[in-house]
């Protein structure tokens, strides 16, 4: 294996990379390749993070403001009242989806046939 001299690395202060690693055990300095590439890969997310948050700050905001999840009917449009999930998991009203059961029998979003008996109503925390 070909060493290079520490002269030509930039300073003859620095010992060659034997000697270097024989200081390190000396003093209880040496890590495990994981521990290295662990912190590596902690060093590029906070990087990551950071030029993020100069690049766009708006992505940064939306992230630390957690925001009130609001659910829309996809039969009439507004929020949802006294929501209701279906059998194949689609979320309506529930005046909305006994409507649309009772006039086509299927599901409005997928279609798939339903009775009355096909749905039951969601009890989802109060977003206040």
């Amino acid at each position: 294996m070909n060493q290079v001299s520490s002269s030509a690395i930039g300073g003859s202060d620095v010992p060659p990379p034997s000697e270097h690693q024989q200081m390190l055990d000396a003093v209880g300095l040496t890590m495990g390749v994981d521990t290295v590439l662990a912190m590596r890969r902690n060093i590029n997310r906070d990087r990551i993070s950071e030029h993020i948050e100069r690049k766009h700050p708006k992505v940064m905001e939306a992230k630390e403001v957690p925001r009130e999840l609001k659910f829309s009917c996809p039969v009439c449009m507004n929020e949802l009242v006294d929501a209701s999930s279906t059998i194949c998991g689609h979320i309506f009203c529930e005046n909305c989806i006994k409507a649309s059961i009772q006039a086509q029998r299927k599901c409005p979003t997928c279609r798939k046939k339903l009775t009355l008996r096909g749905f039951h109503r969601l009890y989802l925390p109060a977003t206040n």
